[in-house]
């Protein structure tokens, strides 16, 4: 199971910054984008059934199309968990 800190991370710093930027050109609900993402990332797990590897996986996935979006996302602190 993915630590609950992890999940705050993704949920509310990841997801809630690409959800603004996709925003700016694309009205899409966060639910949706959270789908989207994880359909990128070939899983359809709820962030509570991810193990902690799957979800930073998927927060890197993040960061890079963050990145193409414009907006440099990254750990806190720049650490990798």
């Amino acid at each position: 199971m993915a630590s609950k800190n992890l999940i705050i991370f993704y949920k509310g710093v990841v997801l809630k910054k690409l959800h603004i930027e996709v925003n700016k050109t694309l009205e899409v609900s966060l639910e949706h984008l959270d789908l989207w993402i994880k359909k990128n990332n070939d899983t359809n797990k709820s962030t509570k059934d991810m193990e902690n590897i799957e979800l930073i996986n998927i927060c890197r996935w993040c960061f890079q199309f963050g990145d193409e979006l414009g907006i440099h996302l990254n750990f806190p602190d720049n650490e990798f968990p």
